[in-house]
């Protein structure tokens, strides 16, 4: 996992090290202890990047370990012995439940309930149809304690579990296949991309960045080391290092480094699998942003 914010990087190489015994515990889990504290750095990482953070990183991480790595376990523990499919929604609805309940990090636990949630669902290769303010209200709804309040839980109320029974059953009823189209690539992965192309991103300067050709070139006076040259071949529009690059840049990136589909360029750009973690955060900014109000 990168992050634009060197601090955070060696706190979660930190905390991913410390907890590297745990999370041999759960590599059958569809969500590992890793996956959950990637999904919260990353959340702080963008935030911070993009100076919505208040907290500094000296007060980031977990604040219980061991509720962590119980929410986690629950993807084993609350085994129901429905049909796969049925289960891996309870399991998904589980680990959002149990994120935003037992608020295992100082900070930010709504936001990494929503997020491990999303990519859960992207590993079942599901998307949510529910709009972003839905997703918003119904994060809230559990965080306040009034999902039981609700006319659509009636049916729920006799089961100690009601709330899980009641999201996977949500979660089940509105989503649908992804559409890897819609998930855009971060300025960070694209710069990682086309350094494999002999370019890269670098000098940002206001809201834009230079798109520079890496060239090797000899040392003077015949001396075997070479050095790199820079050359600015064209200059893109740079809202930050965790933002989606849009289309119309992309095209730009294309027409200003000759890079196509034949080169394998374009091929790199899609999303092969799981959406990462960085473009679920960009396609769900608007949700994000608004809990960061008052979160946890």
């Amino acid at each position: 996992m990168e992050f634009i914010n060197n601090e955070l990087l060696e706190e979660h190489k930190r905390l991913t090290d410390e907890l590297s015994e745990e999370s041999a515990q759960f590599k059958s889990c569809m969500i590992s202890i890793v996956d959950v504290l990637d999904a919260y750095f990353s959340i702080i990482d963008y935030f911070l990047e993009n100076s919505q953070c208040e907290e500094d990183v000296g007060s980031i991480g977990p604040k219980d370990k061991k509720s962590l790595l119980t929410i986690v376990d629950s993807q084993i523990s609350g085994d129901s012995g429905n049909i796969e499919s049925n289960r891996n929604f309870e399991k998904c609805a589980t680990l959002f439940y149990g994120l935003i309940k037992n608020q295992p990090f100082y900070n930010c636990n709504k936001r990494t309930a929503l997020l491990t949630a999303l990519y859960f669902l992207a590993k079942l290769n599901r998307e949510p149809t529910a709009s972003q303010k839905e997703l918003e209200i119904i994060t809230r709804i559990i965080a306040s304690n009034t999902i039981r309040d609700r006319s659509a839980f009636k049916p729920y109320t006799e089961f100690e579990d009601g709330e899980v029974r009641f999201l996977a059953r949500y979660l089940q009823e509105n989503t649908q296949p992804i559409d890897k189209r819609d998930y855009l690539i971060t300025y960070n992965e694209l710069n990682k991309i086309l350094g494999g192309f002999g370019f890269c991103l670098n000098h940002p300067h206001g809201n834009s960045i230079d798109i520079l050709r890496i060239e090797t070139k000899s040392s003077l006076f015949g001396l075997p080391k070479k050095r790199k040259k820079h050359t600015r071949v064209g200059v893109l529009n740079f809202p930050g290092w965790t933002r989606g690059v849009s289309k119309k840049e992309m095209n730009l990136i294309r027409e200003f480094t000759g890079l196509t589909a034949k080169e394998g360029f374009d091929s790199q750009l899609i999303c092969k699998g799981v959406p990462p973690l960085s473009s679920l955060i960009n396609h769900y900014s608007g949700v994000l942003q608004q809990l960061a109000i008052k979160d946890s």
